[in-house]
């Protein structure tokens, strides 16, 4: 997946620029091991984060899903 207009899109809305890092390596991850953004495999990914992270970690990933969902809607 390339993130580059997702990114764009940050720098736009005045995203920092850690914040932008973090999201863009969120997406990367997810998709690292899903091709598609839908809720079944947002689960999945869940799951996964849960069995490697703190809860706080796992919600802010999963912010960002949902934020890079709602850019690929509009």
């Amino acid at each position: 997946m390339n993130t580059n207009a997702f990114e764009r899109q940050l720098r736009m809305e005045n995203y920092a620029a850690n914040s932008i890092v973090a999201y863009r390596y969120a997406v990367q991850d997810y998709y690292a091991h899903y091709s598609a953004l839908n809720k079944d495999n947002q689960l999945k990914y869940k799951g996964a984060l849960v069995e490697r992270y703190r809860p706080k970690s796992v919600n802010l990933r999963l912010q960002r899903e949902k934020d890079l969902r709602w850019y690929f809607i509009v």
